[in-house]
């Protein structure tokens, strides 16, 4: 199945990268445990699947050179870190904006995104 991904761009023909086909498998993987478990079956076939190993984008700054090469190409990091100023300026243009207070929360954290995505429910009313 993994073969078949790889090969075939995965879907709308994007290729897979290797952080999403690492996903894939550990859902596959929990969903053939849970079989384990209720006795549907004798072994998790998954759990001997090997995927190659991803790499992590390495961080880049936006320093002058590269907002100027960005400017002029389009081009940008897969991972680009805002300076002090960046975020000061971004802070200052959104001051009334409805979700300011969890910008800033972020920008002064540094949550990830699934800690700010937990946040989404923090002070609403139950339905």
């Amino acid at each position: 199945m993994f073969t078949s991904l790889i090969r075939t761009h995965g879907v709308a023909g994007r290729t897979l990268t290797a952080g999403t086909l690492q996903r894939i498998h550990a859902t596959l993987r929990a969903a053939f445990n849970a079989a384990v478990r209720r006795g549907l079956i004798d072994r998790n076939p998954a759990r001997y699947v090997e995927l190659p190993a991803g790499r992590r984008p390495h961080a880049m700054v936006w320093t002058p050179p590269r907002v100027a090469q960005w400017k002029a190409t389009g081009e940008r990091p897969r991972v680009g870190v805002w300076t002090v100023e960046h975020t000061a300026a971004f802070l200052g243009e959104i001051r009334e904006h409805p979700h300011y207070v969890l910008f800033h929360l972020v920008a002064l954290l540094g949550l990830r995104r699934g800690e700010v995505v937990g946040l989404g429910g923090v002070g609403q009313a139950e339905e």
